[in-house]
C-alpha cells in the first residue's frame, strides 16, 4: 500500500470508511512526520498533539458508530 501520508484526503476518507485506516493512527503518523523535520520548531508555531489525538479518537468513535460527519471526517 502507498504510504498513508502520500494519499489524497479523499483516498484517506475512503480507507477510513473501509476500516483500512484508523484516524488515530493517521494522526500519529502526521505528528511523527512533523516531529521528524529538523526545523519543525521554526516551521510550526504550535503543535497541539493532545488536542489532535483527542479529536482523532472522537473520529474513530464516529467511524465505529457509522456516524461520520463527512467522507473526510478525521476530526471534529
Amino acid at each position: 500500500m502507498k504510504d498513508i501520508l502520500q494519499l489524497t484526503a479523499t483516498e484517506i476518507g475512503h480507507k477510513i470508511s473501509l476500516g483500512e485506516v484508523c484516524p488515530v493512527n493517521l494522526t500519529e503518523a502526521y505528528i511523527e512526520k512533523i516531529n521528524s523535520y529538523p526545523k519543525s520548531n521554526t516551521i510550526f508555531t504550535t503543535i497541539m498533539v493532545e488536542k489532535a489525538l483527542e479529536q482523532a479518537h472522537a473520529a474513530k468513535d464516529r467511524v465505529k458508530s457509522n456516524n461520520r460527519l463527512s467522507i473526510l471526517d478525521t476530526s471534529n
